[in-house]
């Protein structure tokens, strides 16, 4: 997380209120929608879309997705690379089902990256934003988890490519 803190860049548009980020890949869901400004209201939070065409942060950059994936109250995402970003900076998020035209489903690297840090309970079931948003996320396990993957990667990457 601290690496890539160095190259977040503030949006010019983020004027330091609370929100959700809400980033979408696959189509847009109504129920889901529906959800997410029900919840942004009963917690005083806007929603900033980066995806979104409508939105003023739709042409923001990297640096500027950083910092508002590090400084978001919730994630709501059917993106893997959001959640990773959201465990990395220890931000409560939630995961919905990408849903795609013509295309197999992308969820089975979420579901391995969920079952890894046992987080399965981040997924999103219609109706149930609250109670997944709402719940803690225990980062002290999920970050041990993460110093032991990073361990054996380490030591995969010596023994199969060499210490040079």
């Amino acid at each position: 997380a601290e690496e890539w803190k160095k190259i977040e860049k503030k949006p010019k548009l983020y004027d330091g209120g609370n929100y959700i980020l809400k980033y979408f890949l696959g189509e847009k869901d109504s129920k889901i929608n529906q959800d997410i400004e029900k919840f942004a209201k009963a917690n005083k939070l806007t929603i900033i879309d980066v995806i979104s065409q409508d939105s003023p942060y739709y042409n923001i950059g990297p640096s500027e997705f950083l910092f508002l994936e590090r400084n978001a109250e919730v994630i709501i995402t059917d993106s893997f690379h959001a959640c990773v970003f959201a465990i990395l900076n220890e931000r409560p998020f939630v995961v919905v089902e990408r849903k795609e035209k013509n295309f197999q489903s992308m969820g089975s690297r979420i579901d391995t990256l969920l079952d890894k840090f046992h987080l399965e309970n981040r997924r999103y079931d219609a109706g149930s934003l609250d109670e997944t948003a709402g719940t803690p996320i225990n980062y002290t396990r999920v970050n041990e988890i993460l110093e032991i993957e990073r361990n054996d990667s380490i030591q995969y990457l010596k023994k199969y490519i060499g210490e040079n």
